[in-house]
């Protein structure tokens, strides 16, 4: 659900690079610790981002770790990371994709997924561990039902921000976690909102054309509450809105770079999100992509990066 971290590689020093990727190796290893074999079939790259917001903060409970791949069994990671931090992402991650099976079955009957989400439910971890998060959970899947809701109603009354800002508050409310001080929890609420509005308005960038043929709900596509809205409308449109959400990003991590200076979770941040409207846009709406020059020099810092 969070779409998109996967398709960016962090450009860093050698050292925090094997760190991120380690990171990465200890969620798939705490997913098969907590939920078996099966828990590494639903690992997400998106997912090793929130663990490294929330191992960065006040956590005292850090463990060290090796790692051995069953796909590299030779190959031995070494890592330190909390172990709460490590527990509630895969959580997270596990949780995510029973709530993408449940909203694929509504939207396709797919039975397949159906029968894998009963599976992914069965299991008496995650029973016991979602206790454990009981209220926190309650309060994502009201959040979560809430840009449901607002989709399905998206005939009666269309509201652009009433819809992306729902679905910022869920983002934001997956991070309320990270034990912070409560002036930088607020600065981190509002990085998050803004992080997941952006997710939200890339998601249908990026399924805009699949959306349409399949005449099914999709942000852009509603904007003028008309099917036929042009490629190059929703080009322009989301390019804009990339920008001014980018701005926003941009001021909050400044005001936070005290606080929050992990180089992974910064670079993803500052190039990432550049990287990932670039990639689809090169990639679905390539007959545009020259124009994105046209925006200035300074515009996306990955294109500047890529022509260096």
């Amino acid at each position: 659900m969070f779409g998109y971290v996967k398709s960016y590689k962090p450009e860093l020093k050698i050292k925090e690079m094997s760190f991120y990727k380690s990171a990465y190796c200890a969620l798939c290893d705490q997913l098969k610790r907590d939920y078996g074999f099966i828990g590494r079939f639903v690992l997400s790259y998106d997912i090793t981002f929130l663990l490294l917001c929330l191992n960065h903060f006040e956590y005292d409970d850090k463990e060290k770790r090796k790692i051995r791949c069953p796909y590299s069994p030779t190959r031995v990671k070494k890592v330190t990371l909390s172990k709460e931090a490590l527990q509630y992402s895969a959580f997270i991650n596990y949780w995510l994709v029973i709530q993408k099976l449940f909203d694929d079955y509504i939207d396709e009957r797919n039975i397949i997924k159906s029968f894998f989400r009963k599976i992914l439910i069965s299991k008496k971890r995650y029973k016991d561990i979602r206790i454990c998060y009981g209220d926190h959970i309650n309060r994502l899947e009201d959040s979560l039902h809430v840009v449901y809701m607002n989709e399905s109603d998206i005939k009666d009354s269309f509201d652009f921000d009433r819809i992306t800002n729902a679905f910022g508050y869920f983002f934001a409310e997956i991070f309320t976690v990270i034990k912070a001080g409560e002036e930088d929890k607020v600065l981190l609420n509002k990085l998050f909102f803004q992080i997941g509005k952006w997710i939200y308005i890339i998601d249908a960038y990026d399924d805009f054309e699949k959306d349409r043929q399949k005449n099914k709900f999709n942000l852009l596509l509603s904007l003028k509450n008309e099917a036929d809205m042009s490629k190059e409308t929703v080009f322009e449109k989301t390019l804009s809105l990339h920008f001014q959400l980018k701005q926003k990003i941009d001021i909050l991590l400044d005001q936070l770079k005290s606080k929050l200076d992990e180089p992974c979770v910064i670079n993803i941040l500052s190039y990432g999100l550049d990287n990932v409207f670039y990639e689809i846009t090169n990639k679905k709406y390539k007959e545009f992509v020259e124009r994105l020059t046209e925006y200035g020099s300074n515009s996306l810092g990955y294109m500047d990066k890529q022509n260096k």
